[in-house]
């Protein structure tokens, strides 16, 4: 009877939970040119915009937002690491 009331109660929990942010992975390059400074290459969506915001100088590690509005997060790397640099990058959000 008592593990009939605490199964019960996980589901309700489980029931209960909000809903979670979707989550995009995709893949991207990021490039420093010395026209347009840093810049993200997003292949999928054929898309190159600047970077125009960064958590941390070095970028790693940390989120950066783009002229488009769209705010992603970067895996730690070393500081040191060479552009331009393709890896898998989180964004933030649900939207494109």
């Amino acid at each position: 009877m008592e593990s009939e009331s605490i199964a019960s109660a996980v589901r309700r929990a489980h029931e209960q939970r909000l809903p979670q942010p979707e989550v995009q992975i995709m893949k991207v390059t990021i490039r420093r040119s010395t026209e347009t400074g840093l810049s993200i290459y997003v292949p999928k969506k054929d898309l190159e915009e600047p970077i125009v915001e960064a958590e941390h100088e070095t970028l790693w590690g940390g989120w950066i937002k783009i002229a488009n509005g769209w705010v992603l997060d970067l895996p730690h790397m070393a500081s040191d690491t060479q552009l331009p640099i393709t890896i898998s990058a989180r964004k933030r959000g649900g939207e494109g």
